[in-house]
């Protein structure tokens, strides 16, 4: 069982690397590659599994689009060998996230962790692209009520997402809409981080020099 297989991992703490697949509803098959590994909390203990996982479908059922494929199979190594020997977890996640976000085309990922019990979200992890402001040291002690809006979406298991902050937007964003402009964020994606069942925080792109077409 699956579940058995990251048992095992976290016994181990060797990164999983594999190939997974879902048939949706009307039968078309979606292919993904998935790496996932074990991230210890120095300050709790706790063992955390964080994941990425790429839709590689298109280029599984397409051949030809070899370059895309390749791409995004050097992104998972880059993430892969960050993980395998940089010397501590935090070099690693930073080297992850530096990954995703060059493959991105983003100018900034990052990563944000609630502390509840002090009602407020840390940003704990920051990649800029070359020229891009960091915001990390802003991002401090966030009060989790202005992230009320996107907190309900995440715990629904939906990811944020707005193409543009200058156009129309979805409800949970009106509320943090001004804060991203003080950042010159144009357009941003964001999806929750889960540990235990419960939701740890998120990982996010944003994208600042134009705006990037997200669904």
């Amino acid at each position: 069982a699956a579940s058995d297989v990251y048992k095992r991992q976290a016994e181990s703490g060797n990164p999983i690397d594999q190939v997974e697949f879902v048939t949706l509803p009307g039968g078309r098959t979606m292919y993904s590659r998935t790496l996932k590994t074990v991230i210890r909390q120095e300050e709790t203990g706790h063992r955390l599994l964080l994941g990425i996982s790429l839709d590689i479908s298109e280029a599984k059922n397409q051949e030809q689009e070899v370059r895309q494929y390749a791409e995004r199979e050097q992104m998972i190594n880059d993430c892969l060998s960050a993980m395998m020997f940089e010397d501590g977890s935090d070099n690693a996640i930073n080297t992850m996230l530096k990954a995703i976000g060059e493959y991105s085309g983003a100018d900034r990922c990052y990563i944000f962790e609630y502390q509840t019990d002090r009602k407020v979200a840390c940003n704990t992890f920051e990649w800029v692209a070359e020229s891009i402001a960091p915001q990390i040291g802003l991002l401090q002690n966030v009060p989790l009520e202005t992230l009320a809006d996107w907190t309900h979406e995440l715990e629904a298991h939906r990811m944020i997402c707005c193409s543009d902050l200058d156009g129309p937007l979805e409800p949970y964003m009106t509320r943090a809409a001004d804060i991203l402009r003080l950042q010159s964020i144009r357009s941003l994606q964001v999806c929750g981080i889960w540990h235990n069942g419960q939701l740890w925080g998120f990982v996010g792109l944003d994208y600042v020099r134009a705006t990037q077409q997200i669904t």
